[in-house]
C-alpha cells in the first residue's frame, strides 16, 4: 500500500487506543501523543525507500527489506513509545498522580507501546497481499534465512500498489473515529462517564469494522497485471461522486507523490 493508506490505518489504531483509554477511565497518554505514535509507526517502515537502492532485493538496503519485519516493528515501536513517554507522558502522569489522579506510569507506557506496535505491524500485514515484484514479498521474519537466502512472505498479488476503495474506506474510518475522539477530547469535561464509554465502544466498533471490511475486500480481489489494475482503479474512481474523486486524487498527490519526490531527489 502507499503512505496515505498506512497513515489512515495508524490513525484508526491510535483512535482505538484512545477509546480504550476512555473506557478504562484513564487520563494518559494524551490523544495527541497516541495519534502521533500511531501515524508515525504506521508509515515509518517505508523509510527504506530512502536508502538509495529502491529496487534492490537486499533486505539491508532495498525497499521492503528489514524495516518490513516483525523484529523491526518491535524495535521501532519500543523506541518511539519510549521516546514519547520520556519527553511527554511520564511527567504528565506524575502530575496527575500528584493531583490525586489514579493513573500509573506502567499502564500509560504499555498503552503507548501497544499503539505503536499495532500500527507498526499493520504496515507489514497491509503489504503482504501486494504483488511480489522485484522483492518477492517481504522478510516478515527477518533475519531468518533458508538455504542462504532471507525468507520472504507475501507477494500474493491480490491487490495492486494502491486501491481507491481501500483508501476511501480507511479515510472514512479514520475520519469517523477521529471525529468522535476529537469530541471526547474537546468536551471531555462536559460528557458524562457512561456516555464517554459508549462513544469509546463505538470508536472501537468502527475501527475494527474498517479493518474487517478491508481484509474481506482484499480476499475478493485479484491483480492480474499492472495494466488491468490501473484500468480497474479508473473504473472504481469513476463510480464515486466528483467531489470524492477530487479529494482522493488531491490527497494522494500530497501524500504519495511528495513521498516519491523525496525518494527520488534526496
Amino acid at each position: 500500500m502507499t503512505p496515505p493508506e498506512h497513515i489512515f490505518m495508524g490513525t484508526i489504531v491510535a483512535n482505538s487506543a484512545y477509546a480504550v483509554r476512555i473506557i478504562r477511565s484513564r487520563r494518559a497518554p494524551s490523544y495527541g501523543i497516541l495519534l502521533l505514535a500511531g501515524a508515525l509507526c504506521a508509515v515509518l517502515p517505508d523509510i527504506d525507500s530512502l536508502f538509495g537502492h529502491y529496487g534492490s532485493a537486499n533486505p539491508w538496503v532495498g525497499h521492503r527489506g528489514m524495516t518490513h519485519s516483525l523484529l523491526w516493528s518491535l524495535l521501532q515501536a519500543f523506541l518511539v513509545a519510549f521516546f514519547l513517554y520520556r519527553i511527554r507522558v511520564r511527567s504528565a502522569v506524575e502530575s496527575l498522580n500528584a493531583a490525586g489522579g489514579e493513573d500509573d506510569t506502567r499502564s500509560a507506557f504499555l498503552l503507548l507501546f501497544a499503539t505503536a506496535l499495532t500500527a507498526s505491524v499493520s504496515h507489514v500485514i497491509a503489504d503482504l497481499p501486494q504483488p511480489p515484484s522485484v522483492w518477492h514479498g517481504i522478510p516478515v521474519f527477518f533475519p531468518l534465512t533458508k538455504n542462504g537466502e532471507y525468507v520472504r512472505n507475501g507477494g500474493w498479488g491480490l491487490i495492486g500498489w494502491y486501491d481507491f476503495r481501500i483508501m476511501i474506506n480507511l479515510f472514512l474510518g479514520a475520519l469517523a473515529t477521529g471525529g468522535i475522539c476529537g469530541a471526547l477530547f474537546i468536551w471531555r469535561q462536559r460528557i458524562s462517564g457512561p456516555l464517554r464509554r459508549v462513544l469509546g465502544a463505538l470508536v472501537l466498533c468502527i475501527g475494527i469494522g474498517s479493518f474487517i471490511w478491508t481484509g474481506y475486500y482484499i480476499s475478493t480481489c485479484s491483480c492480474e497485471s499492472g495494466r488491468h489494475w490501473e484500468q480497474y482503479q479508473a473504473e472504481v474512481l469513476e463510480s464515486y461522486p466528483g467531489v470524492v474523486r477530487r479529494a482522493v486524487l488531491g490527497g494522494r498527490r500530497i501524500f504519495y507523490d511528495a513521498f516519491v519526490y523525496i525518494r527520488r531527489n534526496f
